[in-house]
């Protein structure tokens, strides 16, 4: 539970800018990466009803249950696990 809130919090620009300089993601690839984390949205489903009229864009976090979702938000938290090694 305490590691899918902490993914939650991914901010999507930093990952992105960490990936490129940390890592070497560069091109293609780090479009692909920026295309699945784009253009995300939420709304509120409640039995049958739902917020669509109160659509927010979604800027941090990723998607779930996923082999890639776990690779950005361990490519994400390197600087944090680099600190707690030293």
């Amino acid at each position: 539970m305490i590691l899918s809130v902490a993914f939650d919090t991914v901010d999507h620009r930093i990952l992105l800018e960490r990936l490129q300089r940390t890592f070497g993601v560069t091109g293609r690839v780090l479009d692909w990466v920026s295309s699945c984390l784009s253009g995300r949205t939420q709304f509120v489903r409640y039995n049958d009803a739902t917020s669509v009229d109160v659509v927010k864009a979604v800027l941090c976090g990723g998607p779930r249950s996923s082999v890639l979702g776990r690779v950005l938000f361990l490519s994400y938290a390197t600087d944090a696990v680099l600190l707690v090694k030293a």
